[in-house]
């Protein structure tokens, strides 16, 4: 992953984030406070969501984990599951 990453919200505005390893996590450093106070993500209250491209400028499309989502969208998953399971 390129350092920094460049973040570009539906508003049209760009913004470099630089970030480290720590641990096998990453972590967002120079430029996150500004990002996080503009936004107002400090609260806790806000979903961000993420697309993802390679060098080519493609989307990469991953695969579902299985944790992707807020809590309600999980519950949906296991619900959908649970179903199948009782078709069974």
């Amino acid at each position: 992953m390129q350092n920094p990453v460049q973040l570009q919200p539906p508003d049209g505005t760009e913004w470099r984030i630089d970030w480290t390893n720590h641990d096998g996590e990453i972590l967002f450093e120079n430029g996150w406070k500004e990002f996080a106070t503009f936004y107002t993500l400090e609260n806790g209250h806000s979903n961000i969501k993420v697309h993802i491209f390679d060098m080519s400028a493609l989307e990469i499309d991953y695969p579902s984990n299985g944790r992707i989502g807020d809590d309600n969208s999980m519950n949906r998953q296991r619900e959908g599951a649970e179903a199948g399971q009782r078709k069974q």
